[in-house]
């Protein structure tokens, strides 16, 4: 597909499908940031970004607002998947029955103290009305005996109130995404797009890389995807490449289900970590959080495997997984399976980090190639950590501009 056309699908600003002439193009190309000439592609940004997850977000959201030597910054940002936010997403899904919504990556977020970036990211989208509290019973679900009837649950002691994207969780990303576009920058975003083939070039100091199999230029390139994507696309032979190769992750299945009747003796919790189950490490009342459907729409649940489940059955087929799954959360926590009106499974190959790098700098920068690499790899294994890598990251590529 040609790139100006996806772009204009994908619904954000989009390129001249002609070079530019004139002065207009010199003001665009100037400079060591850029093309060289009038004559160059449309497709040649000063920084592209590959990953859409909150890393990325974090970076385009900084990098959007800034300039380099007075001049406007060209952005691309490109993500693999159907949306932005990585596993901060929701899914909807219209039925017979009515609306349903599951949140089946990340369930909620607090922020650390050792997290100041993503703290006042949490507050500006409370502000902003994209983030709310979500006042759920969280805690510990033991299965004891055949199922439901005999779980015990322990409430945690929660010092912070958990916080979920309103009126999804995919919310945010697209929060981020506006207000970047509103910024100083020009932004670019293509969903649904494979970026790969990433070549440094000598000669000219810009980065190609084909993207959806049309090539892009770029004089910085920032990857702020998983580890495993990372190495992919970068290589072993790339320094970057070779310390995210490092960290291992597991595979995680989510089975989405929606009922018309509560569980069989279901005890006041709205989430919970899963004890005795062979299956199903983490349960959640999807309905229970803010702005999602309530009756008489069915009830959201989402589950999450335990990796001593997911790992052996990563290459199995969703619906085969749906149906394994679907049946032990009727047997385990006491739903009746003609009470069942929707159910999907749905696999993360990358689910978290099992052994984030935890570097200091919470990203990689090899100056010499103006290659930046990051994310919850690099920094720590949950969504703060993603978003202040890719806070680091962009502090980097700003560096790498401003050289």
């Amino acid at each position: 597909m040609d790139l100006a056309l996806a772009l204009r699908w994908s619904g954000c600003r989009v390129l001249a499908s002609r070079p530019r002439q004139g002065k207009a193009a010199s003001r665009r190309f100037t400079g060591a940031l850029a093309a060289k000439s009038a004559n160059e592609p449309n497709n040649c940004y000063d920084v592209v970004l590959v990953g859409g997850g909150f890393a990325g977000l974090a970076a385009v959201g900084r990098l959007a607002k800034q300039r380099v030597h007075g001049r406007k910054l060209r952005l691309l940002l490109i993500e693999q998947g159907r949306g932005l936010g990585g596993r901060v997403c929701t899914r909807r899904r219209e039925t017979t029955e009515g609306p349903l919504a599951f949140d089946h990556g990340c369930q909620y977020f607090t922020a650390k103290t050792s997290q100041p970036h993503f703290s006042d990211a949490c507050r500006m989208w409370q502000d902003a009305g994209v983030a709310g509290a979500w006042h759920a019973a969280v805690g510990k679900l033991s299965l004891q005996g055949i199922g439901m009837e005999d779980a015990i649950f322990e409430p945690f002691d929660q010092s912070k109130v958990p916080l979920v994207g309103i009126p999804s969780m995919s919310a945010i990303g697209k929060h981020i995404i506006r207000e970047a576009q509103d910024g100083q920058n020009d932004v670019d975003v293509l969903t649904s797009s494979k970026a790969s083939d990433a070549a440094w070039d000598d000669a000219s100091h810009l980065w190609t890389l084909q993207v959806n199999s049309e090539p892009v230029k770029t004089s910085v390139l920032a990857v702020t995807t998983s580890a495993r994507s990372c190495v992919r696309m970068l290589g072993d032979a790339c320094p970057s490449g070779c310390e995210a190769s490092k960290v291992k992750s597991n595979v995680c299945w989510a089975l989405l289900v929606a009922s018309f009747k509560p569980l069989t003796c279901q005890p006041d919790w709205d989430a919970a970590l899963v004890d005795g189950s062979s299956c199903f490490a983490w349960v959640s009342r999807n309905t229970s959080k803010p702005s999602r459907p309530k009756p008489p729409a069915p009830e959201c649940f989402v589950l999450h495997t335990c990796p001593e489940w997911s790992n052996p059955r990563a290459e199995l087929s969703k619906d085969e997984v749906r149906k394994l799954l679907l049946m032990e959360f009727c047997r385990q926590f006491g739903c009746q399976n003609e009470a069942v009106v929707y159910a999907e499974a749905f696999r993360w190959n990358n689910a978290f980090p099992l052994n984030p790098l935890q570097l200091p700098k919470k990203c990689i920068v090899e100056p010499e190639r103006k290659l930046v690499a990051g994310g919850d790899w690099a920094s720590g294994d949950r969504v703060g950590d993603a978003f202040e890598s890719g806070v680091a990251v962009a502090v980097a590529v700003l560096t790498l501009l401003n050289a």
